[in-house]
Order: structure tokens, then sequence, then C-alpha cells
């Protein structure tokens, strides 16, 4: 699937311009054996009480009260001591809720719009972020409480307005929330005289830190440990005359698609390659796609983006190719246990008809939470074949072979 990226050169937003004629149903193209059911046995509720857990310990409710160069040379402070733990530990919420910036040792890795409007370069210390806020909100002419709330951020017009239609989806576990995964930039056409396809980009923020934390989604140093797994339905060779479908159902991207000479197929298909810090170089590594700023300014834990397309000439005279993808994203626990949290369903049709090849986007749709039979079959099988050794899957809509241990 990546060696068929290409740069996206129609921007349209699809989710403000499909064709209805057309339009494929995404939603069919994954239920051509099961019927739709969502399965609410998935989550794993355990948890354990005594594990500690250095995600949480990055956002506890200690504040060290910098008191040091940031502040030292101000003529006057705007906010009193306590002022400044009030906006320091609302503030911890307000980046995490707003993207705006993320909490790391010695303070707040800011936005670059954010820091040059504060005035604050690199990490800044939570009492500077709250002091420099607070003379921002006397400028704004509101009340300087040193917390970037949503309405300071508004009225700070940091970043451009979105020009796409929102797309968000709230992602909980064992009746938790843990964060928000949402569009980072326009659904969009990939239009070229050879090539049709579509874009898609996502990003997923943590929340609720604690939440994270309690549910064990966390890496031996305590970070956020999410991934994606992508499923691919593709159906080819849809000739109208016959009413021939053949199917090819992975998980993508796979060896489905041409690979490039030498190229390393890594065992462990989540969506990125490799594991967080392991010091592998690739251009699809998942230390790209994590900590990151999104096409719309903001911070993320995990980026997610897929340009897929088709060649033209490969769509016969008449007839169809569908692809269908449904996109889960997924809690990794100690031990490689994995927890399909929420998906999403999205695809494209690319339809021969009278000598004119035409594409007609499926459009982004919520999937069932802990993903459909279809998924589920797709991911499994593929476990049993030999991929994601010492994986496990929770739940028990998984077969025995592929479950996780109580």
């Amino acid at each position: 699937m990546r060696a068929e990226h290409l740069d996206v050169l129609d921007a349209v937003d699809l989710e403000d311009d499909l064709d209805r004629g057309d339009a494929l149903d995404v939603e069919d193209a994954f239920e051509v054996d099961d019927a739709f059911e969502v399965d609410d046995e998935f989550e794993d509720d355990s948890l354990d009480a005594d594990r500690e857990s250095a995600f949480s310990d990055l956002f506890d409710d200690r504040l060290v009260l910098d008191k040091g160069a940031d502040l030292q040379d101000a003529p006057a402070r705007i906010l009193d001591d306590r002022a400044v733990v009030r906006a320091a530990r609302a503030n911890r919420g307000h980046a995490r809720n707003l993207g705006w910036g993320r909490l790391v040792a010695g303070g707040f890795q800011l936005i670059p719009t954010l820091g040059a409007r504060l005035g604050l370069a690199g990490v800044a210390t939570e009492a500077a972020v709250a002091e420099a806020v607070a003379v921002q909100q006397r400028v704004l002419r509101l009340r300087p409480s040193g917390q970037l709330d949503p309405l300071t951020f508004r009225r700070m017009a940091l970043l451009p307005a979105p020009r796409f239609r929102a797309f968000r989806v709230t992602v909980r576990h064992a009746g938790r929330v843990l964060g928000i995964w949402e569009k980072v930039a326009p659904y969009q056409r990939i239009v070229t005289p050879d090539r049709m396809g579509v874009s898609i980009q996502l990003g997923f923020r943590v929340t609720n830190p604690d939440a994270v934390a309690r549910s064990r989604f966390v890496l031996p140093n305590g970070e956020a440990n999410f991934r994606i797994i992508q499923v691919l339905n593709f159906l080819r060779g849809v000739a109208t005359t016959a009413g021939r479908v053949t199917h090819a159902r992975v998980v993508d991207p796979s060896a489905l698609f041409p690979q490039p000479a030498g190229a390393v197929v890594d065992p462990h298909p989540y969506y990125e390659d490799g594991e967080p810090g392991d010091g592998t170089a690739s251009t699809f590594h998942i230390d790209g796609f994590r900590n990151q700023i999104g096409p719309n300014g903001l911070f993320y834990d995990l980026l997610f983006v897929d340009r897929p397309n088709v060649a033209r000439n490969i769509v016969p005279p008449v007839g169809r190719r569908i692809r269908a993808f449904e996109t889960a994203i997924v809690g990794v626990q100690a031990g490689r246990r994995n927890v399909i949290l929420n998906t999403l369903r999205w695809g494209y049709d690319v339809i021969a008809r009278g000598g004119v090849v035409q594409l007609s986007e499926g459009g982004i749709h919520v999937g069932p939470t802990g993903g459909s039979p279809l998924f589920r079959g797709i991911v499994a099988r593929a476990m049993q074949a030999g991929d994601f050794p010492g994986h496990c899957l929770v739940g028990s809509a998984f077969a025995r072979a592929v479950r996780c241990a109580a």
C-alpha cells in the first residue's frame, strides 16, 4: 500500500464533495460474509491496583514552582504562587484536550505558534507558561488566570480555521475515556493522469492519562502505547456482465502489493513499522508518527496517514475495483496484549463505464468498537499464519489460538 503513495493533487474535502450517485458503501463492503454485530466482550476490564505507571507520574498534582530565569527578570508578576499552581494544574488538562502542548520533563513543549506568541523557546516551565499566558490574557481583555483554556486559545487565534469538515471519535476502554481520534487534514482525492485514489490523515491524542495508565496501555518508560491495525477488503474483477467478485482480505500494508527490491517486510504488521525507540531507521517507522504535530498544527500521540491509489489501466473495460478499509486504534499492554478499540471505515471505488474511469469515494464512517467480525477474522488469520509473533488479542471474540490468557 505504501509503495503506491502519491502527493495529493486535488485538495477537495470528500466529506463535502461526495458523488452520492455511485458512492461506495464501505459498510456493505465489510459485511459480505458476516452480519454487523458489536461485541461488548472485547475489553479487558482487569486492573492491577499495585501497578505504578511513570506515565501517571508525568501528570501528578505536584508542581515545583519555578522562580528562576524565566520570571526573575520580569518587572512584575501578574500571578501569585497559588494562582500559578492552579494554572499549572489546569493547563495540563487544557494542553491534552486542545493539543497546544505536551507535558514533558521540565515543563511544556509548545506548538511553535504558541511558543512564539508567549516568547518561550524549547521546553518552558509550567510557571513560565502560566505567567506568559496571563500577560496575553490582559492584552486580550480576559481575566488573567494563566490558564490556557478553550476561550483564551480561541481568542489568541494561533492557527488558521480548518477548511474541512470536522470528524472526531471519543476513544474509550472499560467505560473510561482515553482520548480523541480525529481528522487532521481534508479527506482528499488523488487524481493524476495515471492513478486515482484518496488520502486520509488522522490523529489520536490521549486526554486522560490516568485512564490510559489504568488500562495499562503504557510503555516501560511510562509513555502511552497505541498502534494502528488496518485491514483491507479488496474486491477486484467485479464485472458487470458476469457479476463475479474476487476478494483479497489482508492486514494492510502487506505483501499483496509489490514491494521495492530488498525491502524487509515487518513481521509485526501494525500500520507503522517497528517498536517505539528500537533505533530502526525507516520512513514508516512508528517513532516518526508518535508525539508529533499534525498538519492542523496541534500535538498528537499518534498520527495516521494513508494515500491508497490504483492505476487506471488495471481496471477492466467494464467493471469496478473496490478497496474498503477498516482502521483500528489499538491499545497495547505489556506482553504484546492487543486490545482493539475504536474503528473507522473508509475507502473508494474505481468504476470503468463507457470507456471512462471514474472515482467514487465512500466517505469516513464510525466502525464497530472492537472491530467487525470480518476485521477480527482477518487479523486472527494473519496471526495464525505467523504475523505478529509473540502477540495476542484480548477478548472472547477471538479464537483460543490467538486470544490472550486471562
